[in-house]
């Protein structure tokens, strides 16, 4: 090959033996073309999958989807998994769609999961998440958390450590106001829309003892439409979606919302040892708020992290809201 490339350069003033020179170098190009049925067009290994996503369906589990690249022969997906502390690892290959859910993880540790494109014996560079198991709670039993003039249980302690997720009296007969951590308020002026936030976030016109509530819960600082927590997917570290300083504004949420409910992040505990939850408001019948006054509530699905500071999706990239985020902050009180 080498002494046919340098008699390219050479002057051939025959018409003819310039003709076979064009036609070698075709027979040449052809040739050099070493897996032609890997990849017809390049001779290159596959393209990596993009848009890996991750969502925790279970304390044990881990759901993915991906976007698979636009590629010629036939692909297969191979997906691989590792506990960050390396004491557990997986993979499973020969898969023809573009979603898998991994089971049987270890409860509270963090993993990194990889999805590569295979054709044949090639592969490509790997698509990279990390994820955690999370529980859940209010899938099988209902959290109902009602409207503040309501005489039913207002406030919702996430965190399991003070007893939760749980949904509990805000009233001075709670012996552990201290625990209530969230809570929601409908204006009766504009019934249509209703609050969410951190139950200290209220002043004591709406909450008489919002200044005893806990005050180490945060909330992100979207809003996140899904149709369901299954759905609810991230690309990345959920840590950046609080703010330094501490979020301690509500949510205003209009009540109608087609067929999609609404998510939020929330944080609870202290430095080194924060916790996170997904919490979820479920739409029925296309509105979140349900029942009449005086006691309308909405009722909640939450996934949490019982593994201490386990973002969801923990990456470098931070989540973005799935559609866009549909929410006005609102600071009441000084």
């Amino acid at each position: 090959m080498s002494h046919f490339v340098e008699n390219q350069t050479m002057k051939v003033r025959n018409f003819l033996l310039s003709g076979l020179v064009v036609a070698a170098m075709g027979l040449v190009a052809v040739g050099c073309n070493e897996n032609p049925t890997d990849n017809p067009s390049t001779g290159n290994s596959p393209l990596a999958p993009t848009s890996l996503m991750a969502s925790s369906t279970g304390p044990d589990a881990v759901a993915l989807k991906w976007t698979p690249a636009t590629d010629t022969g036939t692909i297969t997906f191979k997906v691989a998994w590792k506990s960050a502390d390396g004491t557990d690892s997986g993979s499973v290959s020969g898969l023809t769609s573009s979603t898998q859910t991994v089971t049987g993880l270890k409860v509270g540790k963090q993993y990194t999961f990889s999805v590569t494109a295979v054709r044949g014996t090639l592969s490509s560079t790997a698509a990279t998440v990390d994820a955690a198991g999370a529980t859940r709670y209010g899938s099988t039993t209902s959290l109902k958390l009602y409207e503040s003039v309501s005489s039913l249980p207002s406030g919702l302690v996430v965190d399991p450590a003070l007893g939760g997720p749980a949904v509990v009296s805000v009233s001075s007969s709670n012996p552990n106001l201290s625990n209530v951590q969230l809570a929601i308020y409908v204006d009766t002026q504009d019934p249509l829309h209703f609050e969410i936030g951190p139950a200290y976030a209220y002043d004591t016109t709406i909450y008489r003892n919002a200044n005893l509530f806990d005050h180490n819960t945060y909330i992100s600082d979207s809003t996140f439409p899904a149709a369901n927590l299954d759905s609810w997917y991230g690309t990345g570290s959920i840590a950046g979606r609080f703010l330094t300083t501490g979020n301690v504004s509500t949510f205003v949420l209009p009540d109608l919302q087609s067929t999609l409910g609404q998510g939020l992040y929330v944080r609870t505990g202290t430095p080194g040892n924060y916790h996170y939850a997904r919490l979820f408001i479920k739409n029925n019948g296309g509105k979140l708020l349900q029942g009449s006054a005086p006691d309308r509530y909405i009722e909640v699905e939450i996934s949490y992290q019982t593994g201490a500071n386990l973002p969801f999706a923990k990456g470098s990239v931070a989540a973005t809201p799935a559609n866009g985020a549909s929410h006005v902050f609102k600071k009441h009180g000084n």
